[in-house]
């Protein structure tokens, strides 16, 4: 954001950004009132893409007509910029058999500039490299319903890395980093959910435990021999009666040969906003963020958010002397009061720095 333009053209309408046109078609008829579709088109000038034009967007409906079924959603974004770079994603998650089945996942294609700073929490903060990489790239998790809030199934993840140009004489060309050369990583892993929120959105109350492994290895046809267990715990309480307090804590470990751009990385807009993702790295991740969400005034409302993170090559060595914090706030417009659906703006800060975000739905 500091280093070009950025320019949000909005498509508005009087409380919000949405159109319910020829969208119906391809959802069913009866449930007019619970499918809508926000559009950005958007342009951006950065040193390294040149300008750039493209759109974002965010759909959600429903595919059943019971009011008990969450909402599915759709987020779908691409860009080309003048120096002939292509970003294209599309992550979704989707509510099947009211609740019965829950996939998600995303469907993307990049070729983009990316940062590198090394490995660690050691390097200065004047370290910074660029390098061109493309991908495509393809996660499914595919989980169906036992009890009532308990869900679990596969997960596969496939990425082709083809790393275009390094800095010359920087740590990518000259250091023997895991992955620098590109590769194809490609794993298989299981996933279980524990979820009582009350909205999957923005939520007020309850909680929700994901607990995800994968492995990727050369029988699945990876290049790199490597395995991920990821923890995400989240608590949502009221507090006087109108407003909320929400907490997560998040770790990411990874044993054996980790590509350097799949390693635990600290930022982002939703674990510890604060940082660029990837502003550091390791092969262990731990994170921790509390947020004090207002109740709506009219349609605006407002958050408060505080966190830190620390990442290291092993769990022995997650030391608090490490520890990264970051704090902002940031301002709600609300868009669906049914499914309390916001759009959101941070400005998070941290020590040297401070990263905007603008997007859809809360970070946690």
């Amino acid at each position: 954001m500091k280093k070009g333009l950025l320019i949000f053209i909005l498509i508005a309408s009087s409380s919000g950004i949405y159109a319910q046109g020829n969208i119906q078609k391809w959802l069913n008829p009866d449930s007019v009132k619970a499918r809508k579709v926000f559009g950005v088109p958007t342009i951006y000038f950065t040193p390294e893409t040149n300008w750039a034009f493209g759109a974002a967007g965010f759909a959600y409906f429903k595919l059943d007509k019971d009011s008990l079924t969450r909402p599915s959603s759709v987020r779908f974004g691409a860009a080309y910029t003048l120096n002939k770079q292509v970003l294209a994603f599309l992550p979704y998650q989707l509510f099947l058999k009211r609740n019965k089945y829950w996939l998600n996942g995303e469907l993307a294609f990049y070729r983009y500039p990316y940062f590198f700073r090394g490995v660690g929490n050691d390097y200065p903060e004047g370290t910074f490299e660029r390098y061109d990489a493309q991908f495509p790239r393809f996660r499914l998790t595919a989980m169906r319903r036992f009890g009532k809030h308990v869900y679990t199934g596969p997960r596969y993840w496939f990425q082709n890395t083809d790393v275009i140009s390094v800095a010359t004489g920087e740590i990518l060309d000259t250091a023997n980093v895991v992955g620098a050369n590109g590769g194809i990583k490609s794993g298989f892993g299981w996933v279980v959910n524990y979820d009582t929120r009350d909205k999957i959105f923005n939520p007020r109350s309850g909680l929700y435990l994901q607990l995800e492994s994968l492995f990727n290895e050369q029988i699945f046809g990876s290049d790199f021999n490597y395995q991920t267990y990821v923890t995400d715990f989240r608590v949502y309480l009221k507090f006087l009666k109108k407003h909320t307090l929400a907490f997560n804590l998040y770790n990411q470990f990874n044993f054996g040969e980790v590509p350097f751009n799949k390693m635990a990385q600290v930022g982002g807009s939703t674990y510890l906003r604060g940082y660029q993702l990837g502003w550091f790295r390791d092969k262990k991740l731990s994170s921790f963020q509390a947020e004090f969400r207002s109740n709506y005034w009219t349609i605006f409302a407002f958050n408060i958010f505080a966190g830190a993170g620390v990442v290291s090559p092993s769990i022995s060595e997650l030391s608090l002397s490490n520890l990264r914090p970051a704090a902002g706030f940031g301002v709600r417009i609300l868009v669906d009061p049914k499914e309390r659906l916001n759009l959101r703006g941070d400005i998070a800060f941290r020590e040297n720095g401070y990263e905007i975000y603008l997007t859809v739905g809360e970070a946690f």
